[in-house]
């Protein structure tokens, strides 16, 4: 049987059929598409058609303060259509036999009184304006090409990533299928080999290993060409994928690009940067809104070149015309334009528009989250990097005056406060009450804070408890017996809480860290929203929570707010915390952190410094020229006294 599978011819038919097999259906399964038609890519729109010539029938005499008089010749109804003034004039002049109106343009009449017009009548700029008037469709052409251009590119590009996708995956499923047929072929080729073996094991055991070595690399060397054929088919199937997607679709891209070409041409022939000024000032004067609309595209996509230019400071041109060119200007060009005063028009309306944009900035800092802000300070692309520090450090700088209780939102029944708002006594039995403070801290702000909670009375043997830390400040009422810490928010989020009991209430779950406190014991609670991490610490120690950690990392997103649950199983067996948000610590603050507060008003007498006691000193001679010295200069306002 050996021998048969070495001289069978019909083994190697077999495997030329299967390659070409593997080809033709390779190729059919890509599916390249047929050529389209220009009509079906574009919608069937034709190519851009210049409109016939208008029959002028309207002579235009120029007079002008610097030039010779000229005459040129428009289209009545054109020049009536854009300008009102030129359709005024057109009214009250009578046409002539041959039915030709003639309106006389002139800078020595109306305009006398100005000191310079810049030559608005020349026969150049006037003939720039009739020509305008007789192509009103040149920047709606220009687009439509333009647009058509851009959606042939994207068509092009989806049409060749589908190909290229097709090609790959049709790769992947024959060099699978290629592989299955392999590994078939070759349990076959050893069951067939054992068989042999089985039947002369002891006469061909070497005979038998070499021949199944040979017979393996044979059937390795015949797919393995197998799959580099299918390799270099692949390769050359890519390649005429490239090639056809250079070639495809070429004419009507050059056509579209030859039109696109042709209309920026014919746009700066009207609109050329020499005279670009005069006809905004001619199209002002005429009040051609559509030629002014023009005008400022292309001014203030050049603003830096035109600023300067003296005709910006005409009288002829109108305050709102230059507002709207300062309007679209981009804030880079409106920033280099702040610099060195050299233009002529009113310094006051570049003021505005930096005032306006500057506002709108910063509006638009407030809205981003932290960050934002500060991967857009790193990547230092901001124009306006004042204003995105400025924000950085009003949020870097979110402490309140002062911090105490929120009487607002506790049960009366239950909790007792002082009348400075810092000791909440628990006066009812078998109910937890809640108490916290007046200000929260969000996933929006960062810094480090502290405050710390006293144990003035307390008793966990008579069945009374305690937790301290972290709750959630969307609540809708506190006033509620709930457990901070176990019981989520309105919007499903969970505070962290240190239990007297030695428990962590956290994210709706409880952690044994074996720490306990009693009365006399000072808890302190911080939070580093810097890097989103609770810490707890009794009598000044950091406190293992979780996993052996002196830190729990918070939720990305949260609103918390420092509280306080108490609880007792007696009946006048009152439990009393005292709060401390502001200063005052009785433990060492943790290194880099700063106190929930800023101030306490309520600080006491005994722990003010006191004030030494005037007495009367006769004068020392000697000190009179340090005293002097030491005078504020006159002019200058006296510093107040320290302290105050």
């Amino acid at each position: 049987r050996c021998r048969q599978l070495r001289t069978d011819p019909e083994l190697a038919v077999r495997y030329k059929l299967l390659k070409k097999d593997l080809e033709v259906q390779m190729y059919e399964h890509l599916g390249y598409p047929r050529k389209q038609s220009a009509s079906h890519h574009h919608g069937g729109l034709a190519a851009m058609k210049p409109l016939p010539k208008l029959h002028k029938n309207v002579i235009l005499r120029l007079i002008t303060r610097n030039a010779p008089a000229a005459t040129v010749e428009g289209n009545g109804q054109a020049l009536g259509r854009h300008s009102p003034i030129l359709a005024g004039l057109l009214q009250s002049v009578e046409a002539n036999k041959h039915e030709v109106k003639t309106v006389v343009l002139s800078e020595k009449d109306k305009m006398a009184d100005y000191a310079n017009v810049f030559d608005v009548f020349a026969s150049d700029n006037v003939s720039k304006f009739i020509e305008f008037t007789e192509n009103p469709q040149i920047w709606a052409t220009k687009e439509q090409v333009t647009e058509q251009l851009e959606d042939l590119k994207r068509n092009q590009a989806k049409m060749w990533q589908q190909f290229a996708m097709a090609l790959e995956i049709t790769r992947d499923e024959y060099i699978e299928r290629l592989n299955t047929l392999k590994e078939k072929e070759e349990e076959c080729l050893i069951t067939s080999l054992n068989e042999c073996l089985e039947a002369d094991k002891r006469r061909l055991t070497h005979l038998h290993k070499s021949h199944l070595q040979q017979e393996l690399t044979k059937l390795h060397h015949r797919y393995n060409q197998l799959a580099v054929d299918i390799k270099d088919f692949y390769s050359n199937e890519t390649s005429k994928l490239n090639e056809l997607n250079l070639r495809y679709e070429e004419s009507e891209r050059v056509a579209l690009e030859k039109q696109a070409a042709e209309a920026e041409q014919h746009i700066k022939n009207i609109f050329p940067d020499k005279g670009l000024l005069r006809l905004l000032i001619l199209s002002d004067v005429l009040r051609d809104l559509d030629l002014k609309q023009a005008c400022l595209q292309r001014i203030a996509a050049k603003i830096t070149k035109f600023y300067k230019a003296p005709e910006l400071g005409c009288q002829l041109l109108h305050s709102a015309t230059i507002q709207e060119l300062l309007s679209m200007c981009s804030n880079p060009q409106l920033i280099a334009m702040n610099g060195p005063k050299g233009f002529h028009f009113k310094p006051e309306l570049l003021e505005k528009e930096l005032s306006y944009r500057e506002a709108t900035q910063i509006e638009l800092y407030k809205s981003w989250t932290i960050q934002q802000l500060t991967e857009a300070q790193v990547a230092e692309k901001e124009v306006w990097a004042n204003l995105l520090q400025e924000e950085i450090d009003r949020r870097r700088d979110n402490t309140l005056a002062y911090v105490n209780i929120d009487i607002r939102k506790i049960d009366a029944n239950t909790i007792v406060v002082d009348k400075e708002r810092r000791t909440a006594t628990l006066a009812q039995p078998h109910r937890y009450g809640v108490v916290i403070a007046n200000h929260s801290r969000s996933s929006t702000g960062w810094g480090k804070w502290f405050y710390e909670a006293r144990i003035l009375n307390f008793d966990r043997s008579l069945g009374a408890t305690i937790s301290i830390g972290w709750d959630t400040a969307n609540r809708q009422t506190y006033a509620d017996s709930y457990i901070p810490g176990l019981t989520p928010g309105p919007n499903g989020e969970y505070g962290s809480m240190l239990t007297s009991d030695g428990l962590l209430h956290s994210n709706g779950s409880v952690d044994d860290i074996v720490t306990t406190f009693d009365k006399g014991d000072i808890i302190g609670c911080a939070i580093d929203q810097d890097r989103n991490m609770y810490s707890f610490y009794k009598n000044g120690q950091p406190v293992l929570l979780a996993k052996k950690k002196p830190e729990i990392k918070m939720a990305d997103t949260y609103t918390l707010v420092p509280c306080v649950c108490m609880y007792t199983a007696r009946p006048k067996q009152y439990v009393k915390v005292e709060l401390e948000f502001c200063e005052d610590f009785q433990t060492k603050m943790p290194k880099f952190f700063k106190p929930y507060g800023d101030f306490n008003p309520y600080k006491r007498r005994d722990q003010q410094p006191i004030r030494p006691i005037a007495k009367y000193v006769f004068p020392d001679p000697s000190a009179k020229k340090t005293e002097e010295a030491e005078k504020p200069k006159k002019g200058l306002p006296k510093p107040p006294p320290k302290g105050d």
